[in-house]
């Protein structure tokens, strides 16, 4: 293969890795800044307080750190997974379907409690679709000694 053409899909596989990196870093971002709005806002306390029962401050921001983390634990674990072995092994349709499920089921679970008054909802929401596309098509053609060839044989 020549030196050219090899460049050129490094550069496109570096390209895949790197967006999929940077969603991961804007989910994040944005799931901080909206777990902040929610800890600093008293409404959001007084809303949770009364759906509770009475609970105190700090079930409150017991609850707020719950939901931050179940909000970015999927990005957190595929985008190390993926970074990590990317040039190790060979990303296939099992990737795909595993990681590409995991998100799916987090983006349902966004649209199933989303909160219309918050603009950050939308922007998670838009993010983890493109995730989700990022997931599912990001490719390599390198695999490890043990995996399978494209073909199918070793």
């Amino acid at each position: 293969m020549p030196y050219s053409i090899m460049r050129d899909d490094m550069k496109k596989i570096n390209k895949q890795l790197k967006s999929m990196v940077l969603l991961a870093a804007l989910i994040i971002m944005i799931a901080s800044l909206e777990a902040l709005l929610i800890a600093k806002s008293s409404e959001a306390f007084l809303a949770f307080k009364t759906l509770t029962g009475g609970a105190d401050f700090s079930t409150f921001i017991s609850y707020t750190m719950q939901n931050y983390f179940m909000n970015i634990i999927e990005p957190i674990i595929i985008t190390l997974y993926t970074y990590f072995t990317y040039n190790k092994i060979t990303i296939n349709r099992y990737y795909h379907l595993f990681f590409g499920a995991i998100v799916l089921v987090r983006i349902i679970l966004l649209v199933i409690s989303f909160n219309y008054q918050s603009v950050m909802n939308y922007i998670m929401i838009a993010l983890y679709v493109l995730y989700f596309i990022s997931v599912i098509t990001i490719n390599n053609q390198k695999g490890g000694k043990g995996d399978l060839s494209q073909n199918g044989k070793r």
